[in-house]
């Protein structure tokens, strides 16, 4: 299967300070996979049943958030490594910088070498138009 991609015009200023007009590849990911469907098509390809998967994957989600809040990186082979990012301001003496001063940043994510390797060999496929007169609505979720 192929990855599609649109193209989004972006502005830019050069490097003598001129603003310039390019087009540049962005991702358009198909739809999203939940972890319900994800148990049900491993499950095909395996001997457990649905519910086996689904538990197992429920209950790896949380120890994740276990191990990450301890301090630990996730390790997931063939995945790649999860971890913690943190920040703070800058101060002038390491005893400034107290542990009320330091906050969480984000989850990083460091991919495994053979996805890498995996991804780079995938073909590309532009995204076509929508038809002429065609008209997007976005359903709200329901609260």
């Amino acid at each position: 299967m192929s990855y599609h991609y649109g193209a989004r015009k972006k502005k830019f200023k050069n490097k003598e300070g001129v603003f310039e007009e390019a087009y540049y590849a962005v991702s358009k990911s198909t739809r999203i996979v939940e972890i319900k469907e994800l148990a049900d098509l491993l499950a095909y390809r395996s001997s457990l049943t649905p519910g086996d998967i689904y538990s197992t994957l429920i209950g790896l989600s949380a120890l994740t958030k276990e191990m990450l809040r301890d301090g630990y990186k996730v390790k997931l082979d063939g995945i790649g490594v999860f971890g913690v990012a943190i920040t703070s301001k800058g101060f002038a003496t390491e005893k400034e910088l107290d542990p009320k001063k330091v906050k969480f940043s984000k989850v990083s994510y460091r991919a495994d070498k053979a996805l890498v390797q995996e991804l780079k060999t995938m073909k590309y496929v532009k995204e076509l138009p929508p038809p002429k007169g065609y008209v997007s609505k976005r359903i709200k979720e329901e609260e």
